[in-house]
Protein backbone atom coordinates (compact mmCIF):
# COMPACT_ATOMS: atom_id res chain seq x y z
CA UNK A 1 0.00 0.00 0.00
CA UNK A 2 0.99 3.37 -0.68
CA UNK A 3 2.29 5.68 2.45
CA UNK A 4 2.11 9.63 2.01
CA UNK A 5 5.65 11.73 3.40
CA UNK A 6 5.72 14.43 5.53
CA UNK A 7 7.73 17.18 6.94
CA UNK A 8 10.40 15.46 8.39
CA UNK A 9 8.93 12.19 8.61
CA UNK A 10 9.79 9.26 6.58
CA UNK A 11 7.23 6.79 4.95
CA UNK A 12 6.52 3.90 7.57
CA UNK A 13 5.70 0.25 6.30
CA UNK A 14 3.03 -0.93 7.19
CA UNK A 15 3.07 -4.40 8.84
CA UNK A 16 2.29 -7.45 6.99
CA UNK A 17 -0.26 -9.08 9.45
CA UNK A 18 -2.13 -5.11 8.88
CA UNK A 19 -5.30 -4.60 6.68
CA UNK A 20 -5.08 -2.54 3.95
CA UNK A 21 -6.45 1.24 4.28
CA UNK A 22 -8.07 2.29 1.54
CA UNK A 23 -5.98 4.36 -0.60
CA UNK A 24 -7.62 7.59 -2.20
CA UNK A 25 -5.59 7.42 -5.06
CA UNK A 26 -2.37 4.95 -5.95
CA UNK A 27 -1.41 6.32 -9.04
CA UNK A 28 -1.43 6.40 -12.82
CA UNK A 29 0.16 5.63 -15.80
CA UNK A 30 1.51 8.00 -18.07
CA UNK A 31 2.90 7.69 -21.42
CA UNK A 32 6.01 9.11 -23.70
CA UNK A 33 5.02 8.53 -27.16
CA UNK A 34 7.62 7.08 -29.71
CA UNK A 35 10.53 9.69 -30.59
CA UNK A 36 12.92 10.34 -33.28
CA UNK A 37 15.96 7.89 -32.74
CA UNK A 38 13.80 4.99 -30.56
CA UNK A 39 14.40 1.40 -30.36
CA UNK A 40 11.47 -0.28 -32.49
CA UNK A 41 8.43 -1.76 -31.31
CA UNK A 42 8.83 -5.08 -29.95
CA UNK A 43 7.90 -7.70 -27.59
CA UNK A 44 9.72 -10.40 -25.80
CA UNK A 45 12.93 -8.29 -24.55
CA UNK A 46 14.50 -8.11 -21.47
CA UNK A 47 14.67 -4.67 -19.52
CA UNK A 48 16.72 -3.66 -16.21
CA UNK A 49 17.91 -0.40 -13.96
CA UNK A 50 20.99 0.30 -13.64
CA UNK A 51 21.03 1.95 -10.09
CA UNK A 52 24.69 3.25 -10.17
CA UNK A 53 24.26 5.30 -13.64
CA UNK A 54 20.03 5.82 -12.82
CA UNK A 55 19.47 3.93 -16.33
CA UNK A 56 16.96 1.45 -17.75
CA UNK A 57 18.74 -0.93 -19.67
CA UNK A 58 17.41 -2.69 -22.63
CA UNK A 59 18.31 -5.59 -25.03
CA UNK A 60 16.71 -7.94 -27.70
CA UNK A 61 13.34 -8.22 -28.14
CA UNK A 62 11.38 -9.07 -31.94
CA UNK A 63 8.69 -6.99 -34.01
CA UNK A 64 6.89 -6.63 -36.78
CA UNK A 65 8.30 -9.32 -39.63
CA UNK A 66 9.77 -11.39 -36.52
CA UNK A 67 12.92 -9.30 -36.78
CA UNK A 68 15.59 -9.77 -33.89
CA UNK A 69 17.69 -6.57 -32.21
CA UNK A 70 21.00 -6.68 -30.84
CA UNK A 71 21.41 -3.74 -29.93
CA UNK A 72 21.78 -2.24 -26.64
CA UNK A 73 19.58 1.00 -25.75
CA UNK A 74 18.95 3.03 -22.17
CA UNK A 75 16.45 5.26 -21.10
CA UNK A 76 17.11 7.93 -19.07
CA UNK A 77 13.71 9.19 -18.26
CA UNK A 78 13.07 11.84 -21.03
CA UNK A 79 14.73 9.57 -24.05
CA UNK A 80 16.26 6.37 -25.58
CA UNK A 81 20.04 6.47 -26.81
CA UNK A 82 21.53 3.66 -28.30
CA UNK A 83 24.71 2.25 -26.46
CA UNK A 84 26.03 -0.53 -28.26
CA UNK A 85 25.07 -1.56 -31.70
CA UNK A 86 25.22 -5.38 -31.13
CA UNK A 87 27.63 -7.31 -32.83
CA UNK A 88 30.76 -8.06 -32.39
CA UNK A 89 31.50 -7.90 -28.36
CA UNK A 90 27.70 -8.07 -27.18
CA UNK A 91 25.05 -10.77 -27.03
CA UNK A 92 23.79 -11.71 -30.58
CA UNK A 93 20.10 -10.21 -31.28
CA UNK A 94 17.64 -12.83 -29.49
CA UNK A 95 13.98 -12.72 -27.92
CA UNK A 96 13.15 -14.11 -24.30
CA UNK A 97 16.19 -13.20 -22.70
CA UNK A 98 16.08 -11.86 -18.80
CA UNK A 99 17.85 -9.42 -17.15
CA UNK A 100 18.47 -8.14 -13.47
CA UNK A 101 20.89 -5.96 -12.00
CA UNK A 102 23.28 -7.54 -9.69
CA UNK A 103 24.74 -4.87 -7.03
CA UNK A 104 27.47 -7.72 -5.76
CA UNK A 105 29.31 -7.15 -9.34
CA UNK A 106 27.74 -4.10 -9.55
CA UNK A 107 26.63 -4.52 -13.38
CA UNK A 108 23.40 -5.80 -14.86
CA UNK A 109 23.54 -9.61 -15.66
CA UNK A 110 21.43 -11.18 -19.28
CA UNK A 111 20.52 -14.83 -19.56
CA UNK A 112 19.55 -16.83 -22.26
CA UNK A 113 17.20 -16.12 -24.71
CA UNK A 114 16.47 -16.99 -28.38
CA UNK A 115 19.21 -16.81 -30.80
CA UNK A 116 18.18 -18.01 -34.10
CA UNK A 117 18.42 -21.33 -34.52
CA UNK A 118 19.21 -21.99 -30.85
CA UNK A 119 18.53 -21.43 -27.02
CA UNK A 120 21.16 -19.47 -25.56
CA UNK A 121 22.84 -20.36 -22.65
CA UNK A 122 25.11 -17.51 -22.38
CA UNK A 123 25.42 -15.83 -19.22
CA UNK A 124 26.69 -11.59 -20.29
CA UNK A 125 26.92 -8.62 -18.00
CA UNK A 126 26.71 -4.59 -19.01
CA UNK A 127 28.50 -1.97 -16.92
CA UNK A 128 27.40 0.53 -19.08
CA UNK A 129 29.90 0.84 -22.02
CA UNK A 130 31.03 -2.97 -22.38
CA UNK A 131 29.18 -6.26 -22.66
CA UNK A 132 31.53 -9.27 -21.22
CA UNK A 133 30.34 -12.85 -21.31
CA UNK A 134 30.89 -15.37 -18.38
CA UNK A 135 32.65 -18.41 -19.69
CA UNK A 136 31.65 -21.71 -17.62
CA UNK A 137 29.03 -23.62 -16.47
CA UNK A 138 25.63 -22.46 -17.34
CA UNK A 139 21.68 -23.60 -16.72
CA UNK A 140 20.48 -25.42 -20.84
CA UNK A 141 19.59 -22.70 -22.75
CA UNK A 142 15.89 -20.94 -22.88
CA UNK A 143 13.63 -18.24 -23.06
CA UNK A 144 11.12 -16.73 -21.28
CA UNK A 145 12.12 -17.85 -18.11
CA UNK A 146 12.00 -15.64 -15.08
CA UNK A 147 14.23 -14.03 -13.32
CA UNK A 148 15.33 -12.15 -10.15
CA UNK A 149 17.61 -10.47 -7.81
CA UNK A 150 17.46 -11.40 -4.02
CA UNK A 151 20.14 -10.46 -1.08
CA UNK A 152 19.27 -12.82 1.14
CA UNK A 153 20.76 -14.62 2.52
CA UNK A 154 23.48 -13.79 0.10
CA UNK A 155 23.74 -11.45 -3.07
CA UNK A 156 22.46 -13.36 -6.20
CA UNK A 157 19.85 -13.87 -9.13
CA UNK A 158 17.33 -16.36 -9.32
CA UNK A 159 16.15 -17.89 -12.44
CA UNK A 160 13.37 -20.31 -12.67
CA UNK A 161 11.68 -22.07 -15.98
CA UNK A 162 11.61 -20.93 -19.24
CA UNK A 163 11.04 -23.16 -22.34
CA UNK A 164 13.81 -25.11 -24.94
CA UNK A 165 13.63 -27.13 -27.38
CA UNK A 166 12.69 -29.74 -25.07
CA UNK A 167 9.43 -28.09 -23.72
CA UNK A 168 8.85 -26.30 -21.14
CA UNK A 169 11.19 -26.12 -17.32
CA UNK A 170 11.15 -25.89 -13.74
CA UNK A 171 14.25 -26.34 -12.48
CA UNK A 172 15.71 -23.42 -10.22
CA UNK A 173 18.84 -21.67 -10.27
CA UNK A 174 21.15 -18.98 -8.62
CA UNK A 175 23.99 -16.35 -9.95
CA UNK A 176 26.40 -15.28 -7.59
CA UNK A 177 28.21 -12.84 -10.22
CA UNK A 178 30.12 -15.71 -11.31
CA UNK A 179 28.98 -19.29 -11.04
CA UNK A 180 25.91 -20.48 -11.95
CA UNK A 181 24.66 -23.07 -9.22
CA UNK A 182 21.21 -25.26 -9.45
CA UNK A 183 18.87 -24.73 -6.40
CA UNK A 184 17.40 -28.26 -5.49
CA UNK A 185 13.80 -26.98 -3.64
CA UNK A 186 13.31 -29.09 -0.50
CA UNK A 187 9.37 -29.04 -1.52
CA UNK A 188 8.05 -29.21 -4.89
CA UNK A 189 8.16 -26.27 -7.31
CA UNK A 190 6.05 -24.88 -9.69
CA UNK A 191 4.98 -26.79 -12.47
CA UNK A 192 6.89 -26.28 -15.87
CA UNK A 193 6.37 -22.86 -17.22
CA UNK A 194 7.34 -20.21 -19.26
CA UNK A 195 6.48 -16.36 -19.62
CA UNK A 196 5.59 -16.05 -15.86
CA UNK A 197 6.50 -12.82 -13.79
CA UNK A 198 9.01 -12.47 -11.03
CA UNK A 199 10.26 -9.59 -8.64
CA UNK A 200 11.70 -9.89 -5.09
CA UNK A 201 9.62 -8.41 -2.70
CA UNK A 202 11.86 -6.65 -0.49
CA UNK A 203 9.87 -6.34 2.84
CA UNK A 204 8.62 -9.97 2.71
CA UNK A 205 11.99 -11.13 1.82
CA UNK A 206 10.68 -13.82 -1.21
CA UNK A 207 11.09 -14.06 -4.83
CA UNK A 208 7.52 -13.56 -6.12
CA UNK A 209 6.54 -15.80 -9.43
CA UNK A 210 2.90 -15.44 -10.97
CA UNK A 211 0.81 -16.92 -13.86
CA UNK A 212 2.71 -17.81 -17.03
CA UNK A 213 2.07 -20.54 -19.61
CA UNK A 214 2.17 -24.46 -18.64
CA UNK A 215 1.22 -27.55 -20.36
CA UNK A 216 -2.54 -27.05 -19.11
CA UNK A 217 -2.46 -23.64 -20.82
CA UNK A 218 -2.68 -20.19 -18.48
CA UNK A 219 -2.23 -20.09 -15.12
CA UNK A 220 -2.88 -17.35 -12.29
CA UNK A 221 -1.19 -19.29 -9.36
CA UNK A 222 1.30 -17.59 -6.99
CA UNK A 223 4.74 -18.92 -5.60
CA UNK A 224 7.34 -18.01 -3.05
CA UNK A 225 10.69 -18.87 -2.88
CA UNK A 226 12.14 -18.51 0.75
CA UNK A 227 15.92 -19.58 0.68
CA UNK A 228 15.48 -23.08 -1.20
CA UNK A 229 11.90 -23.77 -0.77
CA UNK A 230 9.31 -23.16 -3.56
CA UNK A 231 5.62 -22.05 -1.41
CA UNK A 232 2.49 -22.15 -2.98
CA UNK A 233 0.02 -18.86 -1.74
CA UNK A 234 -3.11 -20.03 -1.71
CA UNK A 235 -4.66 -15.85 -2.01
CA UNK A 236 -7.48 -14.89 -1.15
CA UNK A 237 -7.73 -13.01 -4.67
CA UNK A 238 -6.17 -12.76 -8.09
CA UNK A 239 -5.49 -11.20 -11.62
CA UNK A 240 -6.14 -14.97 -13.04
CA UNK A 241 -4.38 -16.84 -15.35
CA UNK A 242 -1.67 -15.10 -17.21
CA UNK A 243 1.16 -14.69 -19.25
CA UNK A 244 3.92 -12.16 -20.19
CA UNK A 245 2.59 -9.75 -17.48
CA UNK A 246 5.26 -7.83 -16.29
CA UNK A 247 6.38 -7.65 -12.16
CA UNK A 248 8.36 -4.85 -10.20
CA UNK A 249 8.78 -3.59 -7.15
CA UNK A 250 8.83 -0.11 -5.67
CA UNK A 251 10.54 -0.65 -1.88
CA UNK A 252 10.35 2.57 -0.68
CA UNK A 253 6.52 2.50 -0.94
CA UNK A 254 6.58 -1.37 -0.29
CA UNK A 255 4.82 -1.71 -3.47
CA UNK A 256 5.00 -5.11 -5.79
CA UNK A 257 2.88 -4.05 -9.08
CA UNK A 258 1.83 -6.69 -11.69
CA UNK A 259 0.46 -4.78 -14.69
CA UNK A 260 -0.62 -6.62 -18.33
CA UNK A 261 -0.66 -9.78 -20.16
CA UNK A 262 -2.58 -12.50 -21.84
CA UNK A 263 -5.17 -14.48 -20.69
CA UNK A 264 -5.54 -16.96 -23.54
CA UNK A 265 -7.97 -14.31 -25.28
CA UNK A 266 -7.90 -11.06 -24.42
CA UNK A 267 -4.84 -9.43 -23.43
CA UNK A 268 -5.05 -6.94 -20.52
CA UNK A 269 -4.37 -3.85 -19.09
CA UNK A 270 -5.25 -4.11 -15.29
CA UNK A 271 -2.73 -3.18 -12.57
CA UNK A 272 -2.59 -5.35 -9.52
CA UNK A 273 -0.46 -4.85 -5.83
CA UNK A 274 0.17 -8.16 -4.28
CA UNK A 275 0.01 -8.17 -0.11
CA UNK A 276 1.56 -10.32 1.53
CA UNK A 277 0.91 -11.89 5.34
CA UNK A 278 2.48 -13.85 7.93
CA UNK A 279 -0.22 -15.56 7.61
CA UNK A 280 0.15 -16.88 4.10
CA UNK A 281 -3.46 -17.99 3.13
CA UNK A 282 -4.47 -14.41 4.21
CA UNK A 283 -2.06 -13.13 1.16
CA UNK A 284 -3.78 -11.43 -2.12
CA UNK A 285 -3.69 -9.49 -5.25
CA UNK A 286 -5.74 -6.10 -4.98
CA UNK A 287 -7.04 -4.09 -8.03
CA UNK A 288 -4.79 -0.41 -8.04
CA UNK A 289 -7.32 2.42 -7.34
CA UNK A 290 -6.77 4.90 -9.53
CA UNK A 291 -5.24 3.78 -12.94
CA UNK A 292 -8.69 4.87 -14.41
CA UNK A 293 -10.19 3.84 -17.91
CA UNK A 294 -6.90 4.53 -19.72
CA UNK A 295 -5.15 2.33 -17.93
CA UNK A 296 -1.74 0.92 -20.08
CA UNK A 297 -3.19 3.80 -22.62
CA UNK A 298 -3.23 0.07 -24.51
CA UNK A 299 -3.57 -3.60 -23.45
CA UNK A 300 -0.26 -5.51 -23.83
CA UNK A 301 1.93 -8.26 -22.89
CA UNK A 302 5.25 -9.62 -23.23
CA UNK A 303 6.82 -5.99 -22.15
CA UNK A 304 8.63 -6.07 -19.15
CA UNK A 305 8.45 -3.92 -16.34
CA UNK A 306 11.53 -2.34 -14.26
CA UNK A 307 11.75 0.29 -11.10
CA UNK A 308 13.40 3.39 -11.50
CA UNK A 309 14.44 4.07 -7.62
CA UNK A 310 16.01 7.71 -8.77
CA UNK A 311 12.29 8.92 -10.21
CA UNK A 312 10.47 6.21 -8.60
CA UNK A 313 8.65 5.03 -11.40
CA UNK A 314 7.98 1.51 -12.56
CA UNK A 315 9.24 2.08 -16.18
CA UNK A 316 7.82 -0.29 -19.15
CA UNK A 317 8.31 -0.39 -23.11
CA UNK A 318 6.56 -1.51 -26.02
CA UNK A 319 4.77 -5.07 -26.29
CA UNK A 320 2.70 -6.35 -27.63
CA UNK A 321 -1.19 -5.95 -28.01
CA UNK A 322 -2.45 -7.07 -31.56
CA UNK A 323 -0.24 -4.29 -32.49
CA UNK A 324 3.34 -3.64 -31.19
CA UNK A 325 3.29 -0.53 -28.80
CA UNK A 326 6.27 2.00 -29.03
CA UNK A 327 5.95 4.06 -26.74
CA UNK A 328 7.31 4.62 -22.55
CA UNK A 329 4.62 4.04 -20.04
CA UNK A 330 5.31 4.64 -16.39
CA UNK A 331 3.06 4.23 -13.16
CA UNK A 332 3.56 7.42 -11.15
CA UNK A 333 2.76 6.99 -7.43
CA UNK A 334 1.10 10.31 -6.03
CA UNK A 335 3.32 10.50 -2.82
CA UNK A 336 2.72 13.99 -1.05
CA UNK A 337 5.36 15.87 0.40
CA UNK A 338 4.86 18.73 2.78
CA UNK A 339 7.98 21.18 4.12
CA UNK A 340 7.43 24.33 6.47
CA UNK A 341 9.61 27.67 6.40
CA UNK A 342 10.64 28.41 9.39
CA UNK A 343 10.75 24.60 10.05
CA UNK A 344 10.57 25.29 14.13
CA UNK A 345 7.57 23.79 15.11
CA UNK A 346 6.25 27.02 16.96
CA UNK A 347 6.76 30.29 15.03
CA UNK A 348 6.85 33.69 16.75
CA UNK A 349 3.67 36.13 17.47
CA UNK A 350 3.82 38.59 14.29
CA UNK A 351 5.71 35.81 12.49
CA UNK A 352 5.60 34.09 9.06
CA UNK A 353 5.10 30.92 8.26
CA UNK A 354 5.32 28.66 4.81
CA UNK A 355 3.94 25.23 3.75
CA UNK A 356 4.69 23.79 0.56
CA UNK A 357 3.38 20.83 -1.21
CA UNK A 358 5.10 18.68 -3.89
CA UNK A 359 3.84 15.70 -5.37
CA UNK A 360 4.66 13.06 -8.21
CA UNK A 361 1.03 12.68 -8.88
CA UNK A 362 -0.08 13.36 -12.84
CA UNK A 363 -1.40 16.29 -13.27
CA UNK A 364 -3.95 19.13 -13.96
CA UNK A 365 -3.54 19.46 -10.18
CA UNK A 366 -5.49 21.66 -7.66
CA UNK A 367 -5.13 22.51 -3.91
CA UNK A 368 -6.97 23.73 -1.01
CA UNK A 369 -5.30 23.97 2.56
CA UNK A 370 -7.37 23.63 5.47
CA UNK A 371 -6.83 24.38 8.95
CA UNK A 372 -8.51 21.80 11.36
CA UNK A 373 -10.02 20.17 8.94
CA UNK A 374 -11.27 23.00 7.23
CA UNK A 375 -10.57 24.76 4.02
CA UNK A 376 -9.23 28.54 4.40
CA UNK A 377 -9.24 31.12 2.21
CA UNK A 378 -7.12 33.89 0.87
CA UNK A 379 -6.97 36.93 3.20
CA UNK A 380 -5.10 39.72 4.93
CA UNK A 381 -3.21 37.13 6.60
CA UNK A 382 -3.35 34.25 4.66
CA UNK A 383 -2.00 33.57 1.22
CA UNK A 384 -2.08 30.61 -1.57
CA UNK A 385 -4.54 28.60 0.08
CA UNK A 386 -5.40 27.11 -3.29
CA UNK A 387 -1.76 26.79 -4.93
CA UNK A 388 1.33 24.48 -3.68
CA UNK A 389 2.51 27.14 -1.59
CA UNK A 390 0.37 28.86 1.75
CA UNK A 391 1.93 31.44 3.18
CA UNK A 392 0.45 33.09 6.41
CA UNK A 393 1.45 36.00 8.62
CA UNK A 394 1.88 38.55 10.56
CA UNK A 395 0.82 35.43 12.98
CA UNK A 396 -1.47 35.54 16.00
CA UNK A 397 -2.01 33.13 18.70
CA UNK A 398 -5.76 32.23 18.34
CA UNK A 399 -6.19 32.77 14.50
CA UNK A 400 -3.40 30.60 13.38
CA UNK A 401 -2.72 28.12 16.15
CA UNK A 402 -3.92 24.44 14.12
CA UNK A 403 -2.82 21.66 12.18
CA UNK A 404 -2.90 22.37 8.49
CA UNK A 405 -3.23 19.76 5.75
CA UNK A 406 -3.14 19.96 1.78
CA UNK A 407 -6.71 17.98 -0.80
CA UNK A 408 -4.74 17.81 -3.85
CA UNK A 409 -6.70 17.00 -6.80
CA UNK A 410 -5.32 15.22 -9.39
CA UNK A 411 -5.79 13.25 -12.61
CA UNK A 412 -6.48 9.70 -10.65
CA UNK A 413 -8.02 11.37 -8.49
CA UNK A 414 -7.60 13.33 -4.48
CA UNK A 415 -4.97 13.26 -2.22
CA UNK A 416 -4.42 14.31 1.06
CA UNK A 417 -1.57 14.96 3.40
CA UNK A 418 -1.36 14.28 7.15
CA UNK A 419 -1.74 17.37 8.91
CA UNK A 420 1.30 19.38 10.58
CA UNK A 421 1.10 20.97 13.62
CA UNK A 422 1.56 24.76 14.11
CA UNK A 423 2.29 26.28 16.89
CA UNK A 424 2.37 30.44 17.45
CA UNK A 425 4.54 31.68 20.81
CA UNK A 426 5.46 34.92 21.93
CA UNK A 427 9.44 35.61 21.87
CA UNK A 428 9.24 38.39 24.92
CA UNK A 429 10.40 36.88 27.58
CA UNK A 430 8.02 39.32 29.59
CA UNK A 431 4.90 38.09 27.80
CA UNK A 432 4.51 35.46 30.53
CA UNK A 433 0.51 34.63 29.27
CA UNK A 434 1.67 34.07 26.10
CA UNK A 435 -1.01 36.39 24.49
CA UNK A 436 1.35 39.02 22.62
CA UNK A 437 0.91 41.63 25.07
CA UNK A 438 2.38 43.41 28.21
CA UNK A 439 -0.39 44.16 30.43
CA UNK A 440 -1.40 43.96 34.21
CA UNK A 441 -2.09 39.74 34.01
CA UNK A 442 1.61 39.35 32.60
CA UNK A 443 2.37 40.95 36.36
CA UNK A 444 0.15 38.42 37.92
CA UNK A 445 1.58 35.78 36.04
CA UNK A 446 5.33 36.67 37.01
CA UNK A 447 3.97 36.65 40.87
CA UNK A 448 2.29 32.93 40.77
CA UNK A 449 5.41 31.33 39.07
CA UNK A 450 7.65 33.25 41.58
CA UNK A 451 5.94 31.81 44.73
CA UNK A 452 5.50 28.51 43.05
CA UNK A 453 9.50 28.61 43.46
CA UNK A 454 9.57 28.32 39.46
CA UNK A 455 13.45 28.80 38.71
Amino acid sequence: MFRFRFFLFAPVLAALAAPHATAQCEGQWVTTPAGGGWPAPRSGHAIAYDPVRNRTVMFGGSGAGGSMDGATWEWNGASWTQVHPGGAGSPSARFGPVMAFLPAIGRVVLFGGFSSPNYSNETWTWDGATWTQIAGAAPPGRAYAGMARRPFPSDQLVLFGGQNSSGLLNDTWAFNGSTWTQIMPFSQPPGERSQHAMAYHDQFQAIVLYGGFTNAGWVGDTWIIFGVSWINVNTICSPGPLSGASLSYDPARNVMLLNGGFDGVNFKFDSWVFEPRNNLDASTWRKVVGVGIPGWAGQRASAPATFDSARGRHVVFSGFGGIFYGDVIEFVAPDLTVTRVPAAAVSPINGMATFAVSTGAPGPLSYQWRRNGAPISDGPTVQGATSDTLTLGPLALADDNGAYDCVVTTACGQLRSDPIALGVGSTCPADFDGNGTLNVPDIFAFLAAWFAGCP
